[in-house]
């Protein structure tokens, strides 16, 4: 009877976890939502997302000095790069980069795998497009991006001190990092994955 017992009551507190996570949920499509409409700059969900995400990054103390910034690369094969947003620290030693699955389902859906795996690689491919192929020469200057761009690939200290870049995807428990980013000859720099 005590084994019984003891996983009603588990299947029961499941349960009411997962309400409890929905009702989350919900305020959050809610907030965007109502963003969204109020909103007269055109601004998108997906981005209203990522700066709620942000937020609760910030004020956890899981990044700083963020900034929602929205880039997607498309070539003829598709989407070459994405992000959605960056935190770059002062003494450039990290860079987040934060890229955003956002589905406006009324429910709570799963990401699989391989789709937060792409997502991730579109992060690292904007990355190595900025350092490596002077991105910088194919944005506007008053491209949401172009400042960070810039800075990768123009500023001296970025390429002395920068040695972990943090790709963040979100709606996927996990990030990657990518660490010893100073192991470099002349202007080849290696990143590598652990």
């Amino acid at each position: 009877m005590a084994d019984y017992t003891t996983s009603f009551i588990w299947s029961y507190l499941k349960v009411m976890e997962n309400k409890e996570l929905q009702n989350f949920y919900s305020e959050i499509q809610e907030e965007i939502n109502g963003t969204v409409i109020a909103s007269e700059e055109g601004t998108n969900p997906e981005q209203v997302f990522t700066n709620i995400v942000l937020n609760y990054l910030s004020d956890a103390g899981e990044t700083e000095n963020s900034r929602v910034c929205y880039d997607e690369k498309i070539t003829k094969r598709g989407v070459e790069h994405k992000i959605n947003g960056y935190a770059l620290y002062e003494n450039y030693e990290t860079l987040d980069l934060f890229i955003t699955i956002y589905s406006s389902d009324p429910f709570i859906s799963n990401v699989t795998s391989t789709d937060a795996n792409k997502a991730v690689e579109k992060g690292v491919k904007f990355f190595k497009n900025a350092i490596y192929k002077e991105y910088i020469n194919e944005l506007e200057e008053s491209s949401e991006i172009f400042d960070l761009a810039q800075t990768l690939a123009k500023v001296q200290e970025v390429k002395e001190y920068l040695t972990r870049v943090n790709v963040f995807n979100y709606k996927w428990n996990s990030k990657k990092r990518f660490k010893n980013f100073r192991n470099h000859c002349g202007h080849k720099y290696i990143l590598s994955f652990n």
